[in-house]
């Protein structure tokens, strides 16, 4: 099974399900909720040992990216609407991740972060 196919997971349990069923493990380090408003900013408090995360927008539509040196703005970058999920797979992903919200109203999101090993 690819990675590809585990994050299609509909909940944060199917992931790990699925990860689990293809030889992963993940531990769950911590959770974090994140205001997103007119500057683009970065994960807060990414843990020594994350090397992926999970992040659901909460609410309003955010843009982002994980690019290194890229700054997303309310026009730029990857949209993702209030419920969707992002997937970050690596630590490199983690440390470059920002995100600024798209409209007019501050978003929130909620980060989990995640140790995985083969």
């Amino acid at each position: 099974m690819s990675d590809t196919v585990n994050e299609r997971a509909i909940s944060l349990g199917d992931m790990y399900t699925a990860r689990a069923v293809a030889g992963y493990s993940d531990d769950r380090l911590s959770g974090e909720k994140i205001t997103v408003s007119t500057t683009a900013i970065a994960l807060t408090t990414i843990p020594a040992t994350a090397n992926a995360a999970v992040i659901q927008v909460q609410a309003q539509p955010v843009c982002w990216v994980s690019a290194q040196g890229a700054t997303p703005t309310a026009t730029t970058g990857f949209l993702a609407a209030a419920n969707d999920m992002i997937y970050l797979n690596s630590r490199q992903q983690l440390e470059d991740f920002k995100i600024i919200r798209q409209g007019g109203t501050d978003a929130t999101i909620w980060v989990e972060y995640i140790k995985k090993t083969l």
